[in-house]
């Protein structure tokens, strides 16, 4: 029994004064704290740079557009927008009362045309874009032609170019004005060609129901088959994004959501 009290005495002795005492027990918990986080800090940061290199690696594979650009702008949109990919959260607004007359409509072809005609110009002159031009896409020449008949036939005077049109313009021309801009640029090229090719479309179709009877304007017709366009387009516009820096991709991704206000601004007229 002696010796147990004894024993029983050195060890709490030994625990008092020992390095492994109860202060230096506390220590050595935090320290193991520590050291575990750290290695979980680690761990995390290493599945981060998997996971980034693995969605760079699928992005090269699909391209930039099929890849990053286009399910980056799907994912600004809500569900209701695009049930699969949209992720922003609906806004609580009053619902769109559309009404569409002649008068708004020509307005908004022209400030349409205002933007086509101003995407045109740059890529015309820049040799960067060179092979964007002559795609099929252009939209200036159709505009021309609606413009003129929906004048004629509705006795109406051609507009000048409205506000939306014109802010869209100039900020357009402002970041060609700098190359360091042009993936941002490009942002727009992009969002504005390829949105007239789906939701523009579905929107003109509505509104030639509603004023035309029916008829399908110049400016949502294409010679040849629009899918195969934009495939083309697409393999062109990858090659110029391939040679894009990590930071300037992200700085195109990041330039959509004043590619989605810009274009929205034009859809005010119909309202």
């Amino acid at each position: 029994m002696a010796r147990i009290i004894l024993g029983s005495l050195l060890a709490s002795t030994a625990i008092a004064w020992s390095p492994c005492g109860p202060r230096s027990l506390v220590r050595a918990r935090r320290d193991r704290a520590s050291l575990f986080s750290a290695s979980s800090t680690d761990v995390d940061e290493d599945l981060k740079a998997k996971r980034a290199a693995n969605k760079e690696k699928k992005a090269l594979e699909l391209g930039f557009i099929m890849g990053e650009l286009r399910p980056y702008a799907m994912s600004l949109h809500t569900r209701e927008q695009a049930p699969k990919e949209g992720k922003a959260k609906p806004k609580r607004a009053a619902p769109i009362a559309w009404a569409p007359s002649a008068t708004k409509y020509l307005q908004f072809l022209v400030d349409s045309r205002e933007v086509y005609s101003t995407l045109e110009d740059i890529v015309g002159r820049r040799e960067d874009m060179a092979s964007l031009r002559a795609t099929g896409l252009e939209r200036v020449k159709a505009l021309d032609k609606d413009i003129v008949w929906l004048a004629a036939t509705r006795g109406l005077l051609i507009p000048s170019v409205g506000e939306s049109g014109a802010l869209y313009a100039a900020h357009l021309r402002e970041l060609s004005s700098d190359p360091a801009m042009t993936p941002k640029l490009l942002n727009h090229w992009y969002n504005y060609y390829f949105a007239h090719t789906a939701g523009g479309r579905m929107i003109g179709a509505k509104l030639s129901e509603a004023l035309f009877a029916g008829k399908t304007l110049e400016f949502y017709q294409w010679e040849g088959d629009v899918k195969e366009l934009l495939g083309d387009v697409t393999k062109k516009f990858d090659e110029i994004a391939n040679k894009w820096t990590r930071e300037e991709k992200d700085a195109a991704l990041a330039e959509t959501g004043d590619a989605f206000k810009f274009g929205g601004s034009m859809l005010s007229y119909l309202k």
